[in-house]
């Protein structure tokens, strides 16, 4: 049986540690595993296949696309993406996605083996062995555990699904040694129920002062990043309006403030805005590109800046700041909503703010190609349409330009700039919301990162769209070469295979689109089909939309 206080373990070999661990995860919520089995990593994929009714694992063909797969479940479901690899390799290889989740806040929970408890820090070249696997895995997770004592497996797992929502959201490790992961228990062990931590509250003497701070400005500005959750976007959209502030939007906040929004901007509004404004609140972001802004202006024009971060190591990090707040973003952002009744916006900043919106997108029309290729996108998919923007040339204009109506469907890498993650990425994504479509926008060079994943979307009939933009280059970097360094062009040009018959060859419906029209087309007509599809669309170099920013 299964419930409160007991386990489903093999009859023959007892109830295991990884018995207890897969009992603590179905507790936890998880329904899905994704990874790759191997030696170390029997008996808990023994374990999982004991327990295949209540939870689903997904293999994939490298350890690499395993924990970006687990980072875009997290980020379009909002709930605990979960992976599991082997030692030295298979953490190696997952290393990229784990930090990406490190970048983007996402609540991923890392099951990584080790080797057997015997063999660690001894170097005796066991399979897979690593000098110190340990310093890999807690410098790359926002924290990390080592589960050595089979009877703490419950309490140890427990743990550790609090840590990811813990001061704020993101990837947590649990490194548990081969043989601790096949040791005997008993089934009682398991009666601890893994729990994420719940928001922090704010402090309501900070809110009072933040929110007076506010009230009295006449150019206040609102920041947001990826460190918010949707929870508080009604309560974000409230205090927008009643402050007449405009929201400017990191590439991982996209989409808490529909961009249909008036006051709703991308970062290509960023330095435009924050020259003219009195007060800043600062709303999940790490707040290091504005801080950097904020420095260079003159002491007597700065802006005061309000910053509310769950991570207290965060605050003040960017910048000068006149209020710190310690707390859950969002449930900030509900807090200091509701204060503001009787607020009136200055007419003057509310017209900047609407002159701000039409410079910003004449601008960007500017680069008709992108312009066009993201339109056809945006026309095609309904507005609960998840998109997988990575670092292609359109890319960098989809992060500012493409209209994102709702949060959690606008998924990019971050800081991390993580190329080649977008396929896996979009295949954990659909998994997570499968009543969703799910595009993923990847170039030439970045799709043969992870391209084998097509066997895995066929396999797990995981009905994703992959849009190859094909210019037969590492694109960004050629541009650069050619305009920054005497056109002396390296190791950016690209021999590539037929998309169209590669895909085919995987079982995967191949098209390919000549220009933004047929762009549209195609994908209206993969929506309608279903099934997993990649749209090659051919490609030059296009203009450099960060010339603008």
């Amino acid at each position: 049986m299964s419930g409160v206080g007991a386990t489903t373990g093999d009859p023959a070999r007892g109830t295991t540690v990884s018995d207890v661990l897969v009992d603590g995860l179905i507790r936890a919520g998880i329904d899905v595993v994704f990874g790759v089995p191997g030696l170390q990593l029997d008996p808990l994929f023994d374990a999982f296949a004991r327990r295949r009714d209540e939870l689903r694992v997904v293999h994939t063909r490298h350890e690499q696309a395993a924990s970006y797969m687990a980072d875009g479940y997290a980020r379009a479901s909002g709930r605990i993406g979960c992976f599991a690899v082997v030692p030295g390799p298979g953490l190696l290889n997952a290393g990229a996605g784990i930090a990406t989740a490190l970048a983007t806040s996402s609540p991923v929970l890392g099951l990584v083996a080790d080797v057997p408890s015997g063999d660690r820090g001894r170097r005796r070249g066991v399979l897979h062995e690593l000098p110190d696997q340990w310093a890999v895995l807690s410098g790359i997770t926002k924290a990390a555990y080592d589960l050595t004592e089979p009877t703490a497996a419950a309490s140890v797992l427990s743990a550790a699904v609090r840590a990811i929502s813990e001061r704020g959201a993101g990837p947590v490790g649990l490194q548990v040694p081969a043989d601790v992961l096949s040791a005997r228990v008993e089934p009682h062990d398991a009666g601890i129920a893994a729990r994420p931590a719940p928001p922090e509250a704010p402090d309501p003497a900070q809110v009072a002062e933040a929110a007076r701070l506010l009230a009295g400005a006449r150019a206040p500005l609102v920041l947001v990043g990826g460190g918010m959750a949707p929870e508080g976007c009604a309560a974000l959209a409230d205090l927008s309006r009643r402050l007449g502030a405009p929201v400017i939007m990191s590439r991982t906040g996209r989409g808490l403030l529909p961009d249909s929004d008036p006051l709703a901007f991308t970062e290509a509004a960023l330095p435009r805005l924050l020259s003219g404004a009195d007060t800043v609140l600062a709303l999940g972001s790490r707040f290091l590109e504005p801080g950097m802004l904020i420095a260079t202006y003159p002491r007597r024009s700065r802006p005061a800046v309000i910053q509310v971060d769950a991570d207290p190591a965060m605050l003040g990090r960017g910048g000068e700041i006149a209020i710190g707040i310690a707390a859950d973003a969002a449930t900030t952002a509900v807090a200091l909503s509701s204060t503001m009744a009787g607020v009136a916006p200055d007419p003057s900043w509310l017209t900047t703010a609407a002159e701000t919106r039409k410079e910003i997108e004449a601008l960007l029309r500017g680069f008709p190609e992108q312009h066009e290729l993201a339109g056809a996108i945006r026309s095609a998919l309904p507005p609960d349409g998840i998109v997988v923007s990575g670092m292609t040339q359109l890319g960098y204009w989809a992060n500012v330009g493409y209209p994102v109506e709702r949060p959690r469907t606008f998924l990019t890498p971050g800081y991390q700039g993580t190329l080649g993650f977008e396929l896996a990425t979009a295949l954990g994504a659909k998994v997570g919301a499968p009543g969703q479509p799910v595009v993923a926008l990847v170039g030439d060079g970045g799709v043969m990162f992870t391209i084998a994943e097509l066997a895995t979307a066929v396999q797990h009939e995981i009905d994703v769209i992959a849009i190859v933009f094909n210019d037969g280059a590492f694109g960004n970097v050629k541009r650069i070469q050619q305009e920054q360094y005497g056109g002396r062009v390296i190791a950016t040009d690209l021999v590539n295979p037929d998309f169209v018959r590669l895909a085919e060859s995987f079982g995967v419906r191949g098209r390919r689109a000549g220009d933004a029209a047929a762009l549209r087309l195609a994908l209206e007509e993969s929506l309608s089909v279903g099934g997993p599809t990649l749209i090659e669309v051919p490609v030059g170099s296009m203009a450099d939309v960060r010339t603008i920013l």
